[in-house]
């Protein structure tokens, strides 16, 4: 989805901006006389930006539908496309020339031969797997074959004797790449904190902080080069591509220090002794402190864009009451051509998209979603099978496949930002649970329910669920309403009588809603059917609604004829 949103941005500004910087960072190296492979290798991994820091900031100030936004999002969706081809092409500036040393071309045909067998793995076996732990919706079983995946495929690197940093940025790629990747993201996110914690230490333990007290001026002088150099190429860049008004200082800001995946690109560099452990060590620390750089740049910058709107920090700070205030209300912080003032959108600006969440894509699901389409609107959808979202998903909606009683799945839909959440799931139990969470954790959404049957429209209106309609209602007094003609009972009578079922079966659901809510004030259970109906057996239930039919329903068509005469 991102890339087809963002790909005329990825050809003209994230791709120009890494071989713009990397040839620039290159020609500075060999003017230094650095030999050209040690500079091409540090040119590509200085050139690369913060994919996590860039992604939270932009997802924390609401900056997602903004031009500045999508702009950052798309260099670093650029440099996480560039990156695997970038880590397999690494190892041949290690060895001199690649056309006459066969040990870089080795190790090369060697990452490409397992970085097919994984991306094969994951095509023809993995997301097939996925398919089936997803029917028999065990989240545990999800967690434990995704985790299982990637020590797999961790292993196999090492085995042979490959970079298990290749390994494990290829498991990501197959995992991004699944139709399950939001479901994926989902239950990956609580383990993401500690394995970036992780990440991050051991950056830490590498880092040789002794190299910037014995030449503070030689790592100063190169981290203001990078930065400087960087943040010259994303303004120019800007420029050239058609904004010319108003430079976006906040995007040239963010992707100009270096990030995480300059890490790997170099410990990868290192390993392959395209660049010396000397100079490897030196360009860490240059990479740290920029890393360190970025949320104080952010914080300053944000602090003079409140003044310049008049002091409206809580505008711009992360948590603050107007930010609050807007998610609560559905909008979102963008940023206006022209101007750097902050006003109000709605969360939702994806082309024709509404503020609409379907939970359920089958014949039910289906058919209000092309009510919808057929309206103008694109809703978004939810389904735990991917092959009924295969087809809509190529056509621009957004789909999430899989469990929609996970709240962080629900998270990342965007339901905190919607109005109307409808269930159109078949499974009497799973749809009330699914009420029971929204009410819970997202009591703004207005609920529009798929019931099976009459007792479970009555149990939705005890509970306080605003609009539900029985699935098979309408159509089998459409069909009682056929068969009446059919025995040749004049079409007109025919209608009389449905008209007059109709209201009939309306009036018994008020009596049989208002008993249920005395029992919900009485602390007894929300509805039972036999309750409800004065019966002990729940097969009398059935009784009784033929027995009020035919004692009632006399009277209702009396009333009718009498009100046509």
């Amino acid at each position: 989805e991102t890339l087809l949103r963002l790909r005329s941005r990825i050809l003209t500004q994230g791709l120009p901006f890494w071989v713009s910087s990397t040839v620039l960072f290159t020609l500075i190296g060999l003017s230094f006389d650095l030999d050209w492979p040690k500079a091409v290798a540090v040119s590509a991994a200085l050139a690369l930006s913060s994919h996590t820091l860039i992604s939270e900031f932009v997802e924390a100030k609401n900056l997602s539908g903004s031009s500045r936004g999508n702009l950052a999002i798309s260099i670093t969706t650029t440099h996480a496309l560039l990156f695997l081809p970038l880590m397999i092409l690494l190892p041949l500036l290690g060895f001199g020339n690649p056309l006459q040393e066969p040990v870089g071309l080795q190790s090369v045909l060697l990452d490409l031969a397992l970085s097919a067998l994984v991306i094969a793995f994951g095509h023809w076996v993995f997301k097939h797997l996925l398919r089936y732990i997803t029917a028999t919706q065990a989240p545990e079983l999800f967690l434990i074959v995704v985790l299982l995946m990637l020590i797999g495929v961790l292993l196999l690197f090492i085995n042979f004797g490959s970079s298990a940093l290749l390994g494990a940025l290829l498991a990501g790629y197959v995992m991004a790449a699944s139709e399950f990747r939001q479901e994926l993201a989902s239950t990956l996110r609580p383990w993401r904190g500690m394995l970036m914690g992780f990440f991050f230490i051991t950056l830490g333990v590498w880092i040789d902080f002794g190299l910037l007290l014995r030449y503070p001026l030689v790592v100063l002088a190169v981290l203001v080069v990078m930065l400087v150099t960087k943040l010259l190429v994303a303004l120019a860049i800007n420029y050239l591509a058609g904004d010319k008004e108003r430079p976006h200082l906040l995007t040239a800001m963010l992707v100009a220090p270096a990030g995480e995946l300059s890490f790997v690109a170099l410990s990868i560099a290192i390993a392959y002794q395209a660049v010396d452990r000397q100079l490897g060590s030196g360009l860490v620390v240059v990479i740290a402190l920029s890393m360190l750089l970025t949320p104080i740049m952010q914080m300053l910058y944000s602090r003079r864009r409140a003044q310049l709107v008049g002091g409206a920090q809580d505008v711009v700070e992360e948590g603050g009451a107007t930010d609050k205030a807007l998610r609560e209300t559905g909008a979102s912080q963008v940023d206006q051509p022209g101007s750097d003032s902050v006003t109000e959108k709605p969360a939702y600006s994806h082309t024709n998209e509404v503020p609409v969440l379907i939970a359920g894509f089958g014949r039910v699901g289906q058919t209000v979603c092309r009510l919808l389409v057929s309206a103008g609107m694109q809703p978004t959808l939810i389904d735990h099978d991917p092959e009924r979202l295969a087809e809509v998903s190529r056509l621009g909606f957004r789909t999430f496949c899989g469990d929609a009683l996970r709240v962080d799945l629900l998270e990342q839909a965007g339901l905190d930002y919607m109005q109307a959440l409808v269930i159109a799931v078949d499974d009497r139990r799973r749809s009330m649970q699914l009420i029971s969470l929204v009410q819970d954790r997202f009591p703004h959404i207005r609920l529009v329910v798929r019931s099976t049957d009459r007792y479970q429209q009555v149990e939705l209106a005890c509970i306080g669920v605003d609009s539900s309609h029985r699935e098979n209602f309408e159509s089998a007094v459409l069909l009682g309403e056929d068969a009446l003609t059919a025995i040749g009972i004049d079409w007109e009578e025919s209608e009389r009588i449905s008209e007059a079922f109709r209201d009939h079966e309306a009036r018994l659901m008020e009596e049989e809603i208002e008993r249920g809510r005395e029992r919900v004030l009485a602390g007894e259970a929300v509805y039972s059917p036999s309750l409800a109906l004065g019966y002990t057996q729940v097969n009398s239930g059935l009784e009784a609604l033929l027995s009020l039919d035919s004692e009632a329903f006399a009277r209702e068509i009396e009333q009718k004829s009498a009100i046509d005469e």
